[in-house]
């Protein structure tokens, strides 16, 4: 091999990229980085997603719980804490805003709260107090847990919704379903089931999902028989005269 080949050779083996090789290479790596900066930001968009859904649907399943939970440990109203039960239909202003008053045993009872586990609860619509820009009402649990104060106390009130538009109640006793109930003027009774309906307003931002009605229907197990005074006096009174002759006897 003469010295002219081995300078060939050598100078082929030092012989850099092609600039056809760093264009293809440039591509594909260009490629290769629009892929990863596109899925980036799709698992950012899904993540945002996924956080918008939570949000928005953590306080719709709270707030169903927190209304299947009073519901379905309505009190009697007879007793001694008893309390009435009464559900009012209200469709002045174009929508039903309905309201709902009820005693139940779903409250708790520890040391850090020291009250019983019978609550009065009422159910309304109320305009918001902290974010008044914010489209729709709130639906409001007005809770009192003391049932028997010295001096009148104020109720809690707890958010459990916010963007809503209606609220409805119903109720169901004798196969037949009632806009309205007043224990009070119904021998004390209760349904023996309530329907419940929840609408939200339309969001402001086109893209953003419309939140789907709160439907239930909640059976209510407990159905007290009728309080009669008449009767309820006549046996302390049968009471009593049993006591006086056992003691008389017994002198």
């Amino acid at each position: 091999m003469t010295a002219g080949h081995l300078h060939l050779k050598a100078t082929r083996t030092r012989r850099g990229f092609t600039l056809v090789e760093l264009m293809i290479a440039s591509m594909m790596y260009a490629t290769i980085m629009a892929s990863l900066v596109a899925l980036y930001f799709t698992t950012v968009r899904m993540r945002e997603g996924t956080y918008r859904r939570l949000e928005r649907d953590m306080p719709w399943s709270m707030a169903a719980n927190t209304i299947r939970r009073d519901l379905s440990s309505v009190v009697p109203p007879v007793g001694l804490m008893r309390g009435e039960f009464v559900g009012e239909p209200d469709e002045s202003s174009g929508r039903r805003m309905d309201i709902l008053l009820l005693h139940t045993a779903s409250g708790r009872l520890d040391d850090l709260e020291p009250w019983g586990d019978i609550q009065r609860v009422e159910y309304s619509l109320e305009q918001p107090i902290t974010n008044t820009n914010q489209p729709g009402l709130e639906l409001v649990r007005w809770v009192n847990r003391n049932l028997l104060p010295n001096i009148e106390e104020e109720p809690e009130r707890i958010r459990l919704l916010r963007g809503v538009d209606s609220l409805e109640f119903e109720y169901y006793a004798e196969e037949v379903w009632e806009a309205s109930w007043d224990s009070t003027e119904l021998e004390n009774a209760i349904p023996e089931a309530v329907s419940i309906r929840i609408t939200f307003t339309e969001p402001e931002d086109p893209d953003e999902p419309w939140d789907r009605p709160l439907e239930m229907t909640i059976p209510i197990v407990i159905q007290p028989a009728p309080w009669d005074a008449s009767s309820s006096e006549e046996t302390e009174t049968a009471d009593s005269q049993a006591g006086g002759e056992q003691s008389g006897g017994g002198r």
